[in-house]
């Protein structure tokens, strides 16, 4: 099986119920690892924000899991809507849980991954609080990992800085204080059907996620 049809298949849990997942499961899941490293996918399947639904960013919950198989990454990932929005509820099940996963294992790094249009100017857009979450070592592996892989237009808080009260990379920062940053992947890299895209995303974020180790 190829590494896109592996996020096909994982993909398959979240598109249950039109994109709302599965009640069954809860609202979210987690697969421990061995490194210090946590993947998050909280828009895996829809949110409600404001009373509003908004779509999933589809794709990113199972370049999550695939990132956990690949790495040994700890990972955790929205697995049914209910009546939230994990990137935003102040009162929040999952960023508790997440919180609590990060320091119960001394993690040190946290990706948050998100997803934004394809009709977006650029490749990437990496959230770190307008530079508050992250350091210039970390900045310069991700534009490295990225560019290395072909995927050019790498951008600092352009559009998503992560800076809204109740983002998972703002708690996370608040309360445990470690280089932890939001990523935005463009649509044309979550689709498997454009593989060549989605083969370069999943190689950048699993080279970033073992450089992050040294």
């Amino acid at each position: 099986m190829s590494i896109t049809e592996r996020v096909s298949e994982l993909e398959e849990q979240f598109k249950i119920n039109n994109y709302y997942g599965d009640k069954s499961r809860g609202i979210y899941n987690y697969k421990r690892g061995s490194i210090p490293i946590m993947v998050s996918a909280p828009h895996s399947v829809k949110q409600i924000r404001n009373n509003n639904v908004k779509a999933a960013d589809v794709g990113t919950g199972g370049i999550a899991i695939v990132l956990h198989e690949l790495t040994d990454c700890h990972v955790i990932y929205r697995t049914f809507t209910a009546n939230g929005d994990a990137n935003r509820d102040l009162n929040c099940n999952y960023k508790r849980e997440l919180v609590k996963k990060l320091a119960k294992n001394n993690i040190k790094y946290l990706i948050d991954l998100h997803g934004m249009r394809r009709d977006r100017p650029h490749d990437i857009d990496v959230g770190t609080l307008n530079g508050l979450t992250t350091d210039w070592i970390t900045d310069n592996l991700i534009i490295d990992k990225f560019t290395t892989h072909g995927i050019k237009d790498v951008r600092f808080n352009y559009l998503f800085d992560g800076t809204p009260r109740g983002t998972v990379t703002r708690t996370v920062y608040q309360q445990l204080g470690i280089i932890c940053f939001q990523l935005e992947l463009n649509e044309r890299y979550r689709n498997p059907e454009e593989e060549e895209n989605m083969i370069a995303i999943i190689n950048s974020l699993k080279y970033l996620i073992l450089y992050l180790l040294f």
